[in-house]
């Protein structure tokens, strides 16, 4: 299966996720790049690159390790072949930030209401 990957991006032309990439080392840049090589690739997303979120609204997120920090890049499916990447952060505690993941939903929405 070959999906499609899209960067959200607000009405003004904000993009959060690429903004969030932007800022990383090129080191840890190029391993984020292969993990969304493998959204596009692999038919089934599986741990431990990529997780379902609980509770939030089908968001799910793209995982890595790269030294002693976790990476992780918040996403929704449109259909089944499309993937629109939110937003990411450097996660330091066990669980997803709360704020994180009503961010990608908030993003999820306005896609979705601008989509139509």
């Amino acid at each position: 299966m070959k999906r499609k990957v899209f960067l959200y991006e607000t009405e003004n032309g904000k993009c959060p996720v690429r903004e969030f990439i932007l800022s990383l080392q090129v080191k840890v840049q190029r391993e984020i790049a292969k993990i969304l090589k493998l959204l596009e690739d692999v038919e089934i997303l599986s741990e431990p690159y990529f997780k379902k979120l609980r509770n939030s609204g089908e968001i799910w997120e793209a995982r890595k390790r790269f030294g002693s920090n976790s990476y992780r890049v918040l996403f929704f499916f449109d259909q089944d072949s499309v993937v629109i990447l939110t937003n990411g952060f450097v996660k330091k505690k066990q669980k997803t930030p709360r704020e994180e993941i009503s961010r990608a939903k908030r993003y999820k929405k306005d896609y979705l209401r601008r989509k139509k």
